[in-house]
């Protein structure tokens, strides 16, 4: 009976561990929404496992985003969780990459963005291309931060 509980524990916490891991996983490699074909393209994760962006979600990008900008948005496209009450997640990368999300998101560029993207802005992006979007926690800075 010992034996058998020793063996779910240890599962258990395998379990945490792995998906602790997936929670702060980033993929190696960026790509230019330029480099990019319109098919299922993989992206390796650190932690060894893939993120497959489907071809039909880079189509629509290439649609709603006006040529000059495909060079300026890398997929997958990172958010990093910083709030849950109300839901609001950071764009990762440069002001060009939130300027280019933000502008599909509203149809106009502007100069000076923010970096956040709000409950409705996040629900619409998912709507136009789950897939791109790769989730995270905001890492820890050693001072209690989530």
């Amino acid at each position: 009976m010992e034996n058998s509980s020793e063996r779910v524990m240890v599962f258990l916490k395998t379990k945490l561990i792995r998906e602790r891991v997936f929670l702060y996983d980033r993929p190696i490699e960026h790509k230019k929404l330029s480099e990019l074909r319109e098919e299922d393209t993989v992206f390796k994760m650190i932690s060894g496992r893939q993120l497959i962006v489907q071809g039909e979600d880079i189509k629509k990008l290439k649609e709603l985003l006006p040529h000059y900008l495909h060079d300026k948005i890398v997929l997958p496209i990172l958010l990093e969780l910083i709030d849950t009450r109300p839901i609001r997640l950071r764009i990762k990368g440069s002001m060009w990459q939130c300027r280019s999300i933000k502008m599909m998101l509203h149809g106009r560029l502007k100069w000076k963005e923010d970096d956040v993207l709000n409950e409705t802005e996040f629900r619409k992006l998912l709507r136009i291309a789950p897939s791109v979007v790769h989730i995270m926690l905001r890492e820890t800075t050693g001072e209690g931060s989530v």
